[in-house]
């Protein structure tokens, strides 16, 4: 325990002491569950589910991403209503991202691969919002606060790192246009199948 300040060579009577505090301390300290993957998993043999917060179990995330529920669900449900309903792109998009954690349960009872959405268009088509929308049942989209949507301008190991511990959350790469190459064959394999080459 040098690294923290605490000194004891030879004093035996004086170690005893200090041991008997920490287990002490160890004994009341308050206990907390934290988890830094997101989606499905299983804590002793139960399905849970993982986002800002556990269903299923008490623990809260403790990751980099923005999983905080910002507004109201009322004021999301108005949302959907009033721009999303009887749109149908819109509404795939928003079923696509819905469908995360059914693809994942599938994934893990059937050994399938991950599910790999690809949104084309020209520019101003909808495509963001599009991506936006299936995310944000599930966090923030906002790719410059540490959103579920990420940006192409990043190397394959820095997106395949932004999938790692992801299982039945809808994770969303925007801006295709801005990787240096335009070879996207190996990246959309790693994806799909959920494992590096």
């Amino acid at each position: 325990l040098i690294e923290y300040g605490i000194d004891i060579v030879d004093d035996q009577a004086r170690l005893k002491n200090l041991l008997q505090y920490l287990f002490y301390q160890e004994s009341i300290a308050p206990m907390t569950n934290s988890h830094s993957s997101i989606g499905l998993g299983e804590v002793d043999g139960k399905l849970i589910y993982k986002l800002s917060s556990a269903i299923g179990y008490d623990s809260k995330y403790s990751g980099q991403l923005d999983l905080e529920p910002h507004g109201t669900l009322e004021g999301w449900y108005d949302t959907i209503r009033n721009h999303v309903m009887g749109w149908t792109p819109l509404e795939v998009a928003l079923t696509i991202g819905l469908a995360a954690p059914v693809a994942s349960i599938l994934n893990s009872a059937k050994a399938l691969e991950v599910q790999f959405v690809h949104l084309y268009g020209d520019s101003s088509m909808g495509k963001t919002i599009a991506s936006s929308l299936a995310v944000s049942p599930y966090g923030s989209p906002n790719p410059k606060k540490k959103g579920l949507v990420q940006t192409w301008n990043a190397t394959d190991n820095a997106v395949t790192s932004a999938l790692r511990g992801v299982h039945g959350v809808p994770i969303a790469f925007d801006e295709a246009s801005i990787k240096g190459s335009n070879d996207f064959t190996s990246m959309i394999y790693t994806v799909a199948s959920g494992k590096e080459k």
